[in-house]
């Protein structure tokens, strides 16, 4: 499973913890590519590979199955989309997919503008799975054929919510801090990227105005 940094590897957390709860006997290999990442991965997950050894373990684990990594399967987290690393795993005869595709608004001219090349990439994968059925459109006029695109939802939406302890000190001081202006636990999140899905989520609570 390739990640890049912090975002793709603990949206691989959910996916990686059902493969193992399904398929206890089979390994499971997560690379990364940035420092964030490493660390992310060190303290989130067990048994993964050194940043930027995805093309090295593939041809090794292939050429010489008595090695460590052989990978029957390549996952990709979301636009992880690497011609080299496509043509490399196809070659040696690895399944290939890519999971939480997402193509952001930024990024879609490109795409369109270089569907020929992209298409050519993306139809080496066995299949895509999208979060949205809008990225589904946009994986489309990336080039990548209709027939092997599903929209399977956000990997970052699936998590076990987690209930604060009242006695927690925690919420201790977010009520002692909150609750004489007679306002609610406020959300935080990361990135500009994630303000409207937060907005759209609080819209949904009773007493949103």
């Amino acid at each position: 499973m390739h990640a890049v940094s912090v975002g793709e590897v603990l949206a691989a957390v959910p996916l990686i913890e059902e493969l193992k709860r399904q398929l206890p006997r089979t390994p499971i290999f997560v690379s990364v590519t940035t420092v964030a990442g490493r660390e992310t991965a060190d303290k989130r997950l067990i048994g993964w590979l050194p940043p930027s050894s995805t093309h090295r373990s593939i041809s090794r684990g292939s050429y010489a199955r008595t090695q460590t990594h052989s990978p029957s399967v390549v996952v990709i987290l979301e636009t992880e989309i690497w011609p080299n690393l496509f043509r490399e795993a196809n070659r040696l005869g690895c399944g290939l997919i890519l999971v939480n595709g997402r193509i952001s608004d930024r990024a879609l001219p490109r795409y369109r503008r270089f569907a020929p090349l992209f298409g050519e990439v993306l139809t080496l994968c066995d299949r895509i799975l999208v979060q949205s059925d809008e990225m589904k459109d946009r994986f489309a006029i990336a080039g990548a054929p209709a027939e092997i695109i599903e929209t399977a939802g956000n990997l970052k939406y699936d998590f076990k919510a987690v209930e604060l302890d009242p006695a927690s000190p925690v919420n201790a001081f977010l009520q002692a801090q909150l609750s004489p202006f007679g306002l609610p636990p406020a959300l935080a999140d990361g990135t500009m990227a994630e303000e409207d899905s937060v907005i759209a989520a609080q819209r949904e609570l009773p007493g949103w105005r």
